[in-house]
Order: structure tokens, then C-alpha cells, then sequence
């Protein structure tokens, strides 16, 4: 067991210095001699051994999760939150309370909304406590999902100067990457074409070559100063079908000078 707390030692100091290298190391190394703890056998007994065990389990797999930001590994952020879910939650009675728990939580909940994942979003914040979604790094992701919900970008980008912790960039980026995604998908449904000035402005990609490469990765292309989404025949976009796509855009501009402003 002794070995285990002071492999979590090294690993939180190689985070530290963000030596991705040598902290997974280590996390591979813990996971192995987590293996065979009293406490991950089945139908292991709640003694207070065990519940020391679990405790500093939860170090590990906190973390983990401090590492896969660095790594920028959302997918291995997803599978050690599910181990940390049920030592927050179902061993809450015989566990004390994690200090990095609401940081964590809040991580999560960025994560869903970066992948877009908002009924699943929703989900987890029903389940909270209420003092836990008072935590400024809980609320912080709610304040951002109200934001996102009304389609303020502006203020969205105005929290990436002021979050919680600096960990949460990685998913706020994600987010606006999203974002920038779901806007190119209105775009070339709405209109055949668009100035290219205007297209950046609208997609928040102010450098030449970032634009030309995402164009590139949709099928766009380039006829001089314009973007061509769509060289066949479609439909004329009603006013009805329009007008929520050009307020999309607008909002967009705004939030491509704040970002200028900002950054």
C-alpha cells in the first residue's frame, strides 16, 4: 500500500512538470499494483484498510484525469471518470470528501459539452447536490452552457481569460472548436457561397492558411475571394430559414473581434 501512496506521489509530480512521458509511466505502474489491493477483489469488506485503499485509488485516477488534459486524451478522460464516479458518489458515507472532486466534476461537465453531449450534460448536473453546483468550478461550466444555449459566444470567450483553473482551457477550446464546426454546417446548408473575408470572420479562423485547410476538410473550395460550399443546385433559403443563420453569423463576428480582443 505504501508503495502505491508514493507512486501517486511521483505521478503527481511528474504532472507538475509536465512530463507527460514519465507521468504515464507511472500511472501504468499504479494501475498494475492497484490490482491487487483488498479492496478491488470482489465482495471485498468496507473495513477501514479498505476504505484507505479506495481513498488513495481516487488520488490515482484524480490524476489521471489531471494527466489526460495535458495529453489532451478526452477518451481516456472519459474511462477513468467513470472509475472516480462511484468513489464520489455510491462510497460518499465512507469516503472523505476529495478536495479535487468539484474541480474534476466540473472538468466532466465541460467535456459534455464540448462533444456536444448536452442531454447527458443535463443529466449529471440534476444529479449533484446543490452545494456542489454552487462551486465556482461547477458553475463555471453551467454559467458556460447557459452562454452556449442563447447563443452567446462573445461571453464564451471572455471566460477562456478567467476560468476556474487552467485545465479547463483544453475543453473550453473544444468547445469553441464545436462550435466553429456546428456554424460551418449552417453555413453551407443556408448559402452556396460566401466572401471569404467574411467567411473567416463568420468561422473565427483569422489566418489564410488555417482557412484554406479547413475549407479543404469540408469539400469546399476557392474561386478567388469567394468559398463555394455547394456547386449544384439548391433551394433559395427562405427569410424564415435564413434569418436564425445570419444571427448565428453575426454573433460569430462579434466573437471572432472579441477573440482578437481577448488573445
Amino acid at each position: 500500500m505504501e508503495e502505491i501512496v508514493h507512486g501517486v506521489e511521483a505521478l503527481r509530480a511528474a504532472i507538475d512538470k509536465e512530463d507527460v512521458t514519465t507521468a504515464q509511466a507511472a500511472l501504468n505502474a499504479l494501475k498494475l499494483k492497484m490490482i491487487s489491493l483488498a479492496s478491488a477483489m470482489p465482495r471485498a469488506q468496507m473495513t477501514a484498510e479498505a476504505a484507505r485503499e479506495l481513498s488513495v485509488v481516487r488520488q490515482v485516477y484524480e490524476e489521471a484525469i489531471r494527466l489526460n488534459v495535458l495529453q489532451q486524451d478526452s477518451a481516456a478522460f472519459e474511462r477513468h471518470m467513470a472509475h472516480l464516479k462511484p468513489l464520489y458518489f455510491e462510497y460518499a458515507s465512507v469516503l472523505e470528501p476529495s478536495p479535487q472532486m468539484t474541480l474534476v466534476i466540473g472538468l466532466n461537465l465541460m467535456r459534455l459539452l464540448a462533444q456536444n453531449r448536452i442531454a447527458e450534460f443535463h443529466t449529471e448536473i440534476e444529479l449533484l447536490p446543490e452545494d456542489v453546483k454552487q462551486d465556482p468550478f461547477v458553475h463555471y461550466a453551467m454559467s458556460v452552457e447557459q452562454n452556449l444555449m442563447v447563443g452567446s459566444y462573445t461571453r464564451i470567450i471572455a471566460t477562456r481569460s478567467a476560468v476556474p483553473d487552467s485545465s479547463f482551457v483544453f475543453f473550453l477550446d473544444m468547445l469553441l472548436k464545436t462550435i466553429r464546426d456546428d456554424l460551418a454546417e449552417c453555413i453551407e446548408k443556408a448559402y452556396q457561397s460566401l466572401d471569404l473575408p467574411f467567411a473567416k470572420q463568420v468561422l473565427m479562423i483569422p489566418q489564410d492558411d488555417d482557412m484554406i485547410a479547413y475549407c479543404q476538410a469540408h469539400g469546399w473550395t476557392l474561386d478567388g475571394n469567394r468559398v463555394i460550399f455547394d456547386s449544384g443546385e439548391r433551394p433559395a433559403v427562405s427569410l424564415e430559414t435564413s434569418v436564425p443563420t445570419i444571427e448565428i453569423m453575426k454573433r460569430s463576428i462579434a466573437y471572432a473581434k472579441e477573440l482578437e480582443r481577448i488573445v
